[in-house]
């Protein structure tokens, strides 16, 4: 019997012996033999059945993908035949057939899914912070903090995270310690929430400051309109000016330039201080007095032109004359008077004592 495939191997003393096709053997022999199946590889395994024929180490290619099972890292996976990185996924289809940490990448970066925090995004793919906001700032949603995981947008650019930014659209500001709504680089009083502004520099907010464009006034106290510093009598709503330093306003001071004086009370233009008759107008008291002078001037006159014409009645005595003296001019031819006219009674003198001493001639001329 003969066949290509076949061969037989039958046992002598020395051991087995074996010959191929072209041995011919009868069915009443005795001998132990095997017949056995061509291996041309040797590897225990036929050439009929053997995948692999002329490869000793191969036999089997269960997937039939062309690489034998024993160095087929997937023998029944015909799309896969190694894996390098030993990580169980076929390097055909492993994205990092070097890498056993990594096997996908499904956004197409270079990085693996595995640690691409960003797997579905090709332009992220770390996030150190952990805010979910990308490293790379050219990247969508990129973190403008990287090392900070409480802050990642910076939408004005001044420095400060959006979410501390109390003026996130203002580069100018970023706190707003007292919570007033304005910023504390243009507040004034950035710990006060009732000030803001401070127009004339004075220390005193607009809000309360009275005066907020003068830098010398902040308080009105008595509401007169002029602020405390300047006002001399800052609780006195009447008055605000004391010219003279007496303690009395101009206002009520009648002598607002002296200040010996501040009050009149009889009107005369003389303060009470100076006034020896404060209550009566000094003004009436001189006229009386003027009167009074007056009176008395004329007295002195009356006194003095009566004594003087004493004096001289007594050194010119009057003349007497006849009454002739002083009739009028009688018609030519008439006797005047008529001779039954009663003649004129003559004057008496009343004797006077002379005034002071007098003279041993004043003397003789009373007594006569």
């Amino acid at each position: 019997m003969q066949h290509s495939n076949f061969y037989v191997q039958y046992k002598l003393q020395d051991g087995w012996f074996e010959t191929w096709n072209d041995y011919e053997w009868k069915s009443d022999e005795k001998r132990d033999f095997k017949v056995r199946e061509v291996d041309s590889n040797g590897d225990g395994y036929g050439d009929s059945e053997d995948a692999f024929p002329n490869d000793e180490n191969e036999w089997l290619d269960s997937d039939n993908d062309g690489v034998g099972d024993n160095s087929d890292a997937f023998p029944n996976d015909p799309l896969e035949t190694k894996d390098t990185d030993n990580d169980g996924v076929g390097d055909n289809s492993d994205a990092f057939p070097n890498d056993a940490g990594e096997t996908t990448d499904a956004d197409g970066d270079g990085v693996g899914d595995n640690s691409d925090t960003f797997p579905n995004d090709s332009t992220q793919w770390t996030d150190r912070d952990d805010d979910g906001y990308g490293d790379n700032p050219t990247g969508n949603n990129p973190d403008a903090f990287p090392d900070d995981p409480e802050e990642w947008k910076d939408t004005d650019n001044d420095g400060v995270g959006d979410n501390k930014d109390k003026f996130p659209n203002d580069p100018s500001e970023t706190k707003d310690s007292d919570n007033d709504g304005v910023g504390d680089n243009e507040d004034a009083f950035p710990a006060d929430s009732t000030e803001t502004k401070d127009s004339d520099k004075d220390g005193v907010g607009d809000n309360s400051d009275k005066f907020p464009n003068n830098s010398l006034e902040w308080l009105d106290t008595d509401n007169d309109g002029t602020g405390d510093n300047a006002d001399a009598f800052p609780s006195n709503p009447k008055e605000t000016k004391d010219t003279d330093g007496d303690g009395f306003g101009d206002n009520s001071d009648e002598f607002p330039d002296n200040p010996d004086e501040w009050k009149d009370t009889d009107n005369d233009s003389i303060g009470d201080n100076e006034d020896f008759a404060p209550t009566i107008n000094n003004n009436i008291i001189y006229i009386i007095i003027a009167i009074l002078t007056v009176i008395f001037v004329i007295l002195i006159l009356i006194d003095y032109f009566r004594l003087k014409k004493k004096k001289y009645s007594r050194q010119y005595p009057p003349q007497r004359q006849s009454y002739q003296n002083y009739l009028p001019p009688q018609p030519p031819n008439r006797s005047f008077p008529p001779n039954d006219f009663p003649p004129p009674p003559q004057p008496t003198r009343k004797p006077q004592p002379p005034i002071g001493k007098p003279s041993s001639q004043d003397e003789v001329d009373w007594r006569d």
